[in-house]
């Protein structure tokens, strides 16, 4: 294996830079740093640091505001390439006061993506033009979030008819997003640069693994196979790996599982900092042969949605009549808040 695999995407906790509230922290030390990282999930941040006292008095004075912003970078070797692996909002903050000795910071953040998650903002929505492509729904769902900086992107798998009624009933924009997915046999990622992805997205680097190098093992779960793998290199969902059998990488060797190499979407990943390297515990998977449960919202079923005839008109020798739901809509919504 070349030097240059060797060290690819490989970091020390040195390396990790954290910007908090557009103010990048110096001088402090990571005691603790898990990011988690699931298909149809928020990422998750949990970090501890230690800080001398000066730090902290900023800290307190950032902290004061609500949703503040957090981001991650990883730092090549030479400090001239940065990698943004998070980006996202702060959930609790807490300082453990060491007095004249400084202090501990505990933190917990999720990716912005939770925005489309917020529980106390429950949707209702009827998309009942069948031409309407779930692109289409997506980009409705988008406007709600332009004040805020929000986009979700999508794969070509989008670009498809919904072919029949769609209603979005009592469930935040994510939640109505994963069962839209899961009807495509896809889901939501949040990857790096803190992209919001609906379906998973190709994104031309293919990361090396030798189970050589790693703890691999071969998972079967239920309907679905992963390679389970701890690695000594950052690996992010939605990355595509190879996982080479050969104790020395063979650069022309293109073939799968079976023989020596393969590639996989990463699905779940845990990147950790242990003995003050950065590490990933990840599954990775053929998503050409992985099974996605389709999702249901249960709360529609039985369901009475009152509803305006707009007008009935004939299609092709077919009597077909468009109707107005917003109405409707709007008195389900009042009686789930009373």
């Amino acid at each position: 294996m070349s030097k240059d695999v060797n060290v690819e995407n490989m970091y020390e906790g040195k390396n990790i830079g954290i910007i908090l509230n557009k103010t990048k922290l110096e001088n402090f030390v990571i005691q603790e740093f898990v990011l988690d990282e699931n298909i149809n999930e928020h990422q998750k941040l949990e970090i501890q640091l230690e800080m001398d006292d000066e730090q902290r008095k900023n800290l307190e004075r950032i902290i004061e505001k609500e949703d503040v912003g957090i981001e991650i970078e990883l730092a090549n070797a030479d400090k001239d390439v940065k990698r943004k692996v998070f980006s996202g909002i702060v959930d609790y903050f807490e300082i453990l006061d060491y007095g004249s000795y400084g202090c501990r910071i505990l933190m917990r953040a999720f990716s912005k993506s939770v925005l489309f998650d917020r529980k106390n903002e429950k949707k209702y929505r009827v998309f009942q033009d069948r031409n309407l492509m779930f692109s289409d729904i997506i980009d409705e769902i988008n406007k709600d979030y332009a004040d805020k900086k929000l986009e979700i992107k999508y794969s070509d798998i989008a670009k498809k008819q919904i072919g029949s009624l769609i209603v979005q009933f009592d469930e935040t924009d994510w939640e109505f997003l994963v069962r839209l997915a899961s009807q495509l046999k896809t889901g939501m990622f949040v990857i790096e640069q803190g992209i919001i992805l609906f379906g998973i997205v190709e994104m031309g680097e293919i990361k090396k693994e030798n189970k050589y190098f790693s703890d691999y093992s071969l998972v079967r779960d239920y309907k679905n196979l992963y390679y389970k793998v701890q690695s000594n290199k950052v690996i992010n969902l939605g990355d595509t790996v190879s996982i080479s059998e050969n104790a020395v990488e063979n650069e022309g060797n293109d073939k799968d599982s079976s023989g020596n190499k393969g590639s996989f979407s990463v699905l779940q990943t845990r990147i950790f900092l242990k003995d003050f390297i950065l590490k990933s515990e990840f599954l990775a998977t053929d998503m050409k042969s992985y099974h996605i449960f389709k999702k249901y919202n249960e709360k529609i079923k039985g369901c009475r949605i009152e509803a305006n005839v707009e007008r009935v008109f004939e299609d092709s020798g077919i009597a077909k009549m468009e109707v107005r739901f917003a109405e409707g809509l709007k008195k389900n919504c009042s009686g789930k808040k009373q």
